[in-house]
């Protein structure tokens, strides 16, 4: 008898926490005037309306749309095609994710190269991520952090020392090191990562 009380206690628990997150939820969503706005100024250039749309289609939890990674995809691309950089980045990360249909990976390299046109230094680690892990071109990696290093990321280079100089072999840190020895030698002094990657030759 008391295992079923306390199971009935359980089931409503969990049903008031339901309708507790469905209410919070709920006030959260756009109302319908107000998508309706945002897709229309989307539609007549504006990145970051196009960005606030595809952020409403890609989640599920609070968002006006039902997740639809396409129709998100689709808003992310109109956003980057308009020179936002949160578009073409997020738009990158729909590409890469090797567990949707609509993975391409050369369409995210395009997307983070635009993101990072556009001035987004976090997109940057996601380039060099594919060219180290997927291109396996390690020197282009460091090529890509190092340009954002040089536009005032310098936190870019060290990453690229300390976190690329874990995972990979010798050899290639050799390569990474000396590039930025010769080109970058001022930055990565000022860099975090450039004495454990010394120590760790």
């Amino acid at each position: 008898m008391e295992s079923l009380i306390l199971g009935i206690l359980v089931v409503g628990i969990i049903y008031l926490l339901i309708q507790y997150e469905q209410k919070k939820n709920a006030n959260k969503k756009l109302k319908e005037s107000e998508i309706q706005l945002l897709i229309e100024s989307c539609n007549n250039g504006n990145g970051h309306s196009c960005y606030q749309i595809g952020q409403e289609y890609r989640y599920v939890e609070g968002g006006y749309f039902e997740n639809n990674i396409e129709k998100a995809l689709e808003y992310f691309n109109k956003g980057c095609a308009l020179n936002n950089d949160l578009c073409c980045m997020l738009a990158g990360g729909i590409y890469e994710n090797t567990s949707g249909k609509e993975y391409n990976i050369d369409k995210a390299i395009t997307c983070y190269k635009k993101s990072i046109q556009y001035g987004n230094s976090v997109s940057a680690d996601s380039l060099a991520r594919i060219y180290m892990e997927i291109k396996n071109d390690i020197p282009k990696a460091a090529k890509v952090l190092s340009s954002v290093c040089d536009k005032g990321d310098k936190g870019s280079c060290g990453r690229s020392l300390g976190f690329y100089g874990k995972i990979i072999t010798k050899e290639y840190k050799d390569k990474v090191f000396n590039y930025y020895s010769k080109v970058h030698f001022d930055k990565c002094e000022n860099c975090t990562y450039i004495q454990r990657w010394k120590t760790s030759q």
